[in-house]
């Protein structure tokens, strides 16, 4: 173990992955040294352009490293990526080997047998890879239980991880930068649209298309004027949303932004007046997106599925609705929409809510707690 206090660091994750980038760039910001191992190439040089930071990749399809391209079980391919996890990490001279993902990299870095050994879960590797088939559900028990320590980024996934390995796993949510995700003074003067908005994946999973007809149901029953919705995020899902809005006749008046890059997330966020997240599966298990619109001080509308009701706090910083009802989802954005002191009020709470909760700083004096937990 190192007498400075910094750590060399092996990561096993996707170093395009936001949250990996995040937390790569504060690890690195506090002397730590930090070489990403991912199955994927980088789509940019975030990552390895860094003092301290050094990036591998295996060079695999994403496709197929994600489980999505035909014929995906020729995914044990990436295993090819062992020896070369085991080389690295007898030449780096890891202090700690920490792989994100029990489903892919926790199994490349149990096969590597790398020690000491963190795993994070994520989302789908807990809640959708071991209802796949019973070796999945135990390959999956399998890393969990082999880890030195496991991590979950929010109690509900936690949880989750419970029901497949009965081991100790503490809670490191993904941090948010509180000085970029921060509201900004609204100018004042004509008349503007009211925008209710959403950032995510068009994938059929976050419900955009519940939003979509309970943003038609506004349009044509609520009375309010000037109403734009704002759909930002890219997915297979794109064209059967975009019929969907013409088939309602709001096309007009609905704004696919495409896929939005992280660097201006923030700006997206603060030109909401609503946002809303309405997933339908549990596997969102965090709520990454609903979080950092409320650090920009806005008020959110969330389903009560997975981690949704754990970061937005209901009647305070937001409102949570059933899933999969676009009535309810209606009626609520409607209830904020036509209360802007009631929408001032939330946005601040909202913000406090997360500064004490997911202050990224926060976020990561957690997780050097737990690296020196494991060290010990």
């Amino acid at each position: 173990m190192p007498t400075s206090g910094s750590l060399r660091l092996l990561w096993l994750s996707d170093s395009s992955n936001p949250h990996t980038v995040r937390w790569v760039r504060a690890l690195a910001a506090r002397g730590h040294e930090v070489l990403v191992y991912s199955l994927t190439e980088p789509r940019d040089d975030a990552l390895g352009s860094l003092p301290g930071v050094s990036v591998e990749s295996a060079g695999i399809d994403p496709l197929l490293a994600q489980g999505s391209a035909p014929g995906a079980w020729h995914k044990i391919a990436y295993l090819k990526a062992v020896p070369r996890i085991v080389q690295l990490h007898r030449a780096f001279r890891a202090d700690v080997c920490h792989a994100h993902y029990a489903s892919s990299y926790g199994v490349l870095g149990i096969l590597a047998r790398l020690r000491p050994f963190a795993v994070s879960i994520w989302g789908s590797d807990v809640y959708v890879t071991p209802n796949r088939s019973h070796i999945h559900r135990w390959l999956v028990s399998q890393v969990l239980h082999r880890a030195d320590l496991v991590l979950s980024t929010s109690w509900t996934m936690r949880q989750q991880g419970l029901s497949l390995a009965n081991v100790s796993i503490a809670v490191v949510p993904f941090g948010i930068d509180m000085a970029r995700f921060a509201p900004r003074e609204r100018a004042r003067g004509e008349p503007r649209d009211l925008i209710v908005g959403t950032v995510k994946a068009l994938e059929p999973k976050y419900g955009i298309d519940y939003l979509i007809r309970a943003f038609s149901i506004l349009v044509k029953n609520s009375g309010l004027e000037r109403l734009r919705l704002v759909i930002a995020g890219d997915g297979s899902h794109r064209a059967e949303l975009e019929r969907l809005a013409q088939h309602l006749g709001v096309e007009g008046v609905i704004q696919f932004l495409g896929s939005v890059r992280n660097e201006v997330v923030d700006e997206v966020y603060r030109a909401f007046d609503v946002a809303v997240f309405p997933s339908i599966e549990d596997s969102e298990s965090f709520g990454v997106s609903a979080v950092e619109a409320q650090a920009c001080g806005i008020p959110v509308i969330a389903s009560r599925v997975g981690g949704l009701p754990e970061v937005v706090a209901d009647r305070q910083t937001g409102l949570i609705v059933p899933p999969c009802n676009e009535h309810e989802l209606a009626s609520a954005i409607a209830e904020l929409l036509v209360d802007a002191a009631r929408r001032s009020r939330m946005g601040a709470a909202g913000r406090q809510h997360v500064a004490l909760q997911y202050d990224l700083e926060h976020c990561v004096d957690e997780l050097q707690r737990q690296y020196a937990t494991l060290l010990a």
